[in-house]
């Protein structure tokens, strides 16, 4: 089997806003297509290092292609580069899959996965209460995080919201916040502590700046949460640090800079350190199948499954707070091209194998 053309093309959701994604597709002389959603901005290098390192190639050599990309990212250290090469290896796991006629899952050599699942609550979202509790009452979900300000009287308000929204579906909801680097870490220790007094926290996210690893250690010393890292860092280098200071007690693993491959290995890297693992949310919730396989994994952020995610979608169900991976081959990502007011921003630049 042979990669024989490489699609990227952007396109919008009228429901949701502005240009919000690109969607990548692999075709194989095998009559297959593998699939992902790319950052619209990253366009550019999904198809010239698709064209360099993909075309013509074997997509099973997925691990060659990771290094081969890796390589290049360290000559000319392009963000836009790391963003293309997770979305590529998205597509070739697709692929993969596909040709073996299994769910990616089962083609890692996993059992059915079955992921403890959390909602992110965006900063400034006033709405976000109710949409949670509905959320919630559908799906039964028993965790949230939370995006958290300067305010502590309204950090606590809307903790107690998300607490609140929770507690139908379990003694124990599992609450998270996240920073986002605002503050300093003797200020993260303050604010805290003070939400401690209150709440049983999960874990906190973005207690500092996102190279202090140094201030985090400071952090977790200090407090009774386990602090949570990963969120910025997009290589499994820029984690050692983290790693050999004892920085974080809880290892984010983003797709978009990792894709399949990079997020198996920064997970067994973390399990080295004996350290949990929890992913961030991508579209269609594919990363539930990776589940199966990280050891030490903790839990799943996910897009609210009452929205969907436009016209990307998948066969990744909720139920009473886990998520559900299908018998679909590959991710069971798939595209709607009718989706009301999805609309291709460019044309699609497809590039084939001479």
């Amino acid at each position: 089997m042979k990669i024989t053309g490489i699609t990227a093309t952007l396109f919008r959701d009228s429901l949701l806003g502005p240009a919000r994604g690109c969607l990548v597709e692999l075709t194989a002389d095998a009559g297959l297509c593998g699939i992902a959603i790319a950052s619209p901005w990253a366009r550019p290098a999904v198809l010239a290092l698709g064209k360099d390192l993909l075309l013509g190639e074997d997509p099973r050599s997925m691990v060659a292609f990771w290094q081969s990309a890796g390589q290049l990212m360290t000559s000319h250290g392009d963000a836009a580069l790391g963003h293309a090469r997770a979305a590529l290896d998205v597509a070739i796991w697709d692929l993969k899959a596909k040709a073996q006629s299994e769910p990616l899952w089962k083609a890692l050599g996993g059992g059915r996965p079955r992921a403890n699942a959390y909602l992110a609550c965006p900063y400034g979202d006033d709405g976000f209460t109710a949409r949670l509790a509905r959320v919630s009452g559908s799906f039964g979900m028993r965790g949230g995080k939370l995006s958290v300000g300067t305010d502590p009287e309204l950090n606590r308000q809307r903790l107690d919201s998300l607490r609140r929204a929770l507690e139908p579906h379990t003694h124990e909801p599992q609450l998270m916040i996240d920073a986002g680097g605002r503050w300093r870490p003797k200020d993260a220790i303050r604010h805290i502590r003070a939400l401690e007094s209150e709440f049983d926290l999960t874990w906190v996210q973005g207690v500092s700046e996102c190279g202090d690893f140094l201030g985090s250690r400071r952090v977790s010393d200090s407090i009774r949460a386990a602090v949570c890292a990963g969120a910025g860092l997009s290589t499994l280098n820029a984690f050692l640090p983290w790693f050999h200071h004892q920085a974080a007690n809880v290892i984010e693993i983003d797709m978009h800079h990792f894709g399949v491959t990079g997020a198996m290995q920064l997970a067994d890297a973390a399990f080295g350190y004996e350290l949990p693992v929890t992913l961030t949310a991508v579209s269609g919730n594919i990363h539930v199948h990776l589940a199966a396989v990280m050891p030490s994994f903790m839990s799943m952020e996910v897009i609210p499954p009452e929205l969907g995610d436009g016209p990307v979608t998948s066969d990744v169900r909720f139920e009473s707070g886990w998520g559900l991976a299908g018998d679909t081959p590959g991710t069971g990502l798939t595209f709607n091209r009718t989706f009301p007011g999805n609309a291709t921003l460019e044309p699609a630049k497809d590039m084939q194998a001479t």
